[in-house]
């Protein structure tokens, strides 16, 4: 999503943990937390729509063309 947490500098381990929790959130919650937020789609970002897994999405970045009729 494209929020916002106010972290101290001092504490950059909790700065990444937070990002990658949120990176972790399908987005079908992302939806309902900016549903619940009052925020309209815009301010989700729809990063990874399929719900991949990191090595699925990481084998896509190796084949990017893997089908051609």
């Amino acid at each position: 999503m494209n929020v916002s947490f106010g972290i101290s500098p001092h504490f950059p381990e909790l700065a990444e943990a937070v990002n990658q929790a949120m990176s972790m959130i399908p987005l079908a919650n992302r939806m309902q937390i900016a549903n619940r937020w009052q925020l309209n789609s815009r301010h989700v970002m729809q990063s990874n729509p399929l719900g991949l897994t990191p090595e699925e999405e990481t084998w896509l970045q190796m084949h990017p063309l893997f089908w051609q009729p």
